[in-house]
């Protein structure tokens, strides 16, 4: 969560009571221009009568940051350079002082996978890397090593949603896995359909000349999901029978059972194999018994949530 001078926040950190007491902490290190580990403990009464439905600790570090301060402006551009590139990347605190202390002292960098760390950091080498390869599937941990206490985090590029097709369902879609925080791209061979007043929220429209090179010049890795609701089964057949020679991380493709059997038959005719296509989710989409193109994305967009989750 951010703290801007005078209180107002971007995200949160669960509301309530601590919400609360963390925005006053923050207005303080915001004068003083220092950083503050606290832990927080709430009981079932205190949580009561704040309103929340339960108490229970969490740890909170706030400081400091200074659109001025060129030391934090390299370490965030480190970590934008990172991203930008697909590598993966750790910020890194290390925090001397005890929680509760008003004036505790950090100092941060940021890892790559290549093991190299930029920043003031006291630690670093060989085992430093290992132990940021250790958190990647974990999120943010805190760690005792070479003497030193960190708190490492993670720091991931969006995951991506590549919807093929552009038809009632994706128009539905599309604005929902912007809004949980997928990078969504959709595609589609009809420039009427694949269009930005169809698709606001997209974050990138493609017009392909055909189905048959959907794929080309897109890069798929694990983080890709992809969604294939085109509008008829050969396209479906087309797009899939590409999909599966990529590494992404979901496949899932709409239909009934019957068309989903009639494509998998014809694609283990022509040698593809039945492990592979049983990475494949079809019919797309978690079973609420939906109907309509809204309840049909609402599903699809549960499904994508759950494999996210499951994929750590």
């Amino acid at each position: 969560m951010a703290i801007r001078q005078g209180g107002g926040i971007i995200g949160t950190i669960g509301g309530g009571l601590l919400e609360a007491e963390v925005i006053q902490l923050g207005q303080e290190i915001l004068q003083k221009g220092t950083a503050s580990l606290r832990s927080y403990h709430f009981n079932a009464k205190q949580a009561g009568d704040a309103g929340m439905l339960c108490g229970g600790q969490v740890r909170v570090l706030v400081q400091r940051m200074d659109g001025n301060d060129s030391e934090q402006g390299g370490i965030f551009a480190e970590l934008t350079r990172a991203l930008k590139s697909g590598r993966k990347a750790w910020l890194v605190t290390e925090i001397e002082g005890e929680d509760g202390d008003r004036d505790i002292r950090i100092a941060q960098g940021v890892g790559v996978e290549d093991g190299s760390v930029t920043g003031g950091l006291q630690v670093g080498g060989p085992e430093l890397k290992e132990t940021l390869m250790g958190t990647w599937s974990r999120g943010p941990e805190w760690v005792d090593l070479q003497g030193h206490r960190l708190l490492i985090e993670p720091v991931r590029s969006q995951d991506t949603v590549y919807i093929f097709g552009a038809g009632h369902i994706s128009q539905m879609l599309a604005p929902l896995t912007t809004w949980v925080g997928f990078r969504t791209v959709v595609l589609d061979d009809r420039a009427d359909f694949a269009c930005q007043e169809r698709f606001a929220t997209a974050d990138q429209i493609e017009v392909v000349n055909s189905f048959d090179r959907a794929f080309e010049g897109l890069e798929i890795g694990e983080d890709s999901y992809l969604v294939i609701v085109t509008r008829g089964h050969m396209d479906d057949r087309t797009v899939l029978a590409q999909a599966l020679h990529t590494g992404a991380g979901y496949i899932g493709m709409i239909g009934s059972q019957r068309k989903r059997d009639l494509i998998y038959r014809s694609l283990l005719e022509e040698g593809v194999e039945a492990h592979d296509l049983a990475r494949v989710r079809s019919p797309i989409g978690i079973d609420i018994h939906a109907e309509t193109p809204e309840e049909i994305a609402i599903s699809i967009l549960a499904e994508l949530i759950k494999a996210r989750a499951e994929r750590g």
